[in-house]
């Protein structure tokens, strides 16, 4: 059995131009997200913020503010499974992942967000993710997601779910990149 050369065309391009630090902020809109991809994979690293606990990351597409988005989610902590669910209610954003404060370094977040097909204008916008952090405890989620709406996603805004959390700091990055 021999291995084959990869096939053209595929491979992905980061969309924002060297990453998009969050330092400094509590919202950031990537605009402008071109719609010549299959596929939206969005990465955010270091997440923190300057105040405590109590917040989780969000994301809403295309400046929609409206109960167009549907999360469920299972998560792990310290080894423990438990679950939470919007499937029947519909929510104002999508979770990304719980945030953790500045006290200590090694407490940071991270997530990786996979939107399939996001400038497809024929069906509702589903997406998965992954995510995780460290604080008191060692806690990682996956998420799947769904926004009922059939535009092309062509903007992300990421905000904290708590004002009073504070801006993000440190190396708080967010990578987006287009998929074919």
């Amino acid at each position: 059995m021999k291995w084959q050369a990869p096939a053209s065309g595929g491979g992905m391009t980061l969309l924002n131009s060297g990453n998009t630090s969050l330092s400094g902020v509590q919202t950031l809109t990537i605009s402008s997200i071109s719609g010549s991809y299959k596929h939206l994979y969005i990465v955010g690293l270091g997440i923190r913020t300057t105040n405590s606990y109590g917040a989780n990351l969000q994301m809403q597409v295309n400046g929609d503010t409206g109960s167009n988005y549907k999360t469920s989610r299972s998560q792990v902590v310290n080894n423990t499974i438990n679950g939470e669910a919007s499937v029947n209610a519909v929510t104002s954003s999508w979770f990304l992942v719980e945030i953790n404060n500045a006290t200590a370094f090694n407490e940071i977040s991270w997530f990786e967000q996979r939107i399939p097909l996001y400038s497809d204008t024929t069906q509702y916008k589903r997406a998965t993710s992954f995510s995780g952090g460290t604080k008191t405890d060692v806690v990682q989620s996956q998420t799947s997601q769904s926004w009922n709406n059939t535009n092309a996603i062509n903007s992300i805004t990421i905000f904290t779910s708590n004002s009073s959390t504070g801006n993000f700091i440190g190396d708080s990055s967010i990578y987006v990149y287009g998929v074919n």
